[in-house]
């Protein structure tokens, strides 16, 4: 049963006065590598229903991958009933349909990248390492995400996106290291020479380093590390749970 079917025939459903639901299809498939050489590919496909049920102006969520008929009801029957077990209100009503932006932020190529694909764009990136003896280990992953949002108010929603990202550390021979990462929703945009050379140009040039002894020094953070903070901050720390439940961060 196509996504869209399944949305509606869950919609129709009379466990709670109001019903969303969330479809979400989530698709990786990735190489690893170290020591210049590719010694994994794996991949996954997984599409996860999410159930938020309004009964008397409480809210319970469920969850469930079992997309049959009788996996949808469960789900909205237990979403249904883990909000008649709350204790109060949730302080807000299920919104109603609305305008919102279309973004282009799918590429066919990049959602079908092959292992053979990949594999070519790894040996490019660790052929100048294993040239001089460098360790470059890593991994390249492509694939992407698709989102369905469909409510009993009147909420019909789509999204597709596709992703390809590529990570690596490169060691050197006498403790040298080196980071670079790649992320982009076209993986026509990845150049593996130019984002594995800067990884390498650190490696070098860290080579022989030595120790500091403890204290404060000022640091320049390149944009990886900084993206590393924001995102570890907008998951854990600028929640509105948090807020609700009267948590810091």
């Amino acid at each position: 049963m196509a996504a869209n079917e399944i949305l509606e025939e869950a919609r129709k459903l009379r466990v709670a006065d109001d019903l969303e639901l969330i479809l979400i299809r989530e698709r990786e498939e990735l190489t690893r590598f170290t020591f210049g050489h590719i010694h994994q590919n794996v991949a996954a496909d997984d599409t996860v229903l999410f159930v938020r049920a309004w009964v008397e102006g409480k809210t319970g969520v469920a969850q469930t991958n079992d997309l049959s008929p009788e996996g949808v009801r469960r789900a909205a029957e237990e979403a249904a009933k883990l909000a008649k077990a709350q204790t109060k209100p949730a302080g807000y009503e299920p919104p109603g349909p609305s305008p919102y932006p279309e973004v282009q932020a799918f590429d066919e190529e990049t959602w079908n990248a092959t292992p053979a694909l990949r594999a070519e764009l790894v040996r490019r990136a660790v052929a100048e390492a294993n040239q001089i003896g460098f360790n470059a280990s890593g991994s390249l992953a492509t694939g992407g995400e698709e989102i369905w949002i469909v409510t009993t108010r009147g909420i019909h929603a789509h999204f597709r996106s596709s992703s390809v990202r590529f990570v690596t550390v490169i060691l050197g021979k006498e403790a040298g290291s080196g980071y670079a990462e790649f992320a982009s929703t076209r993986i026509r945009e990845f150049h593996p020479e130019e984002v594995a050379g800067r990884a390498l140009e650190k490696a070098a040039r860290s080579e022989k380093r030595i120790a500091l002894p403890p204290g404060e020094y000022p640091v320049v953070l390149e944009e990886p590390a900084v993206a590393t903070l924001i995102g570890m901050l907008s998951s854990m720390g600028f929640s509105a749970r948090a807020v609700l439940e009267n948590r810091s961060f």
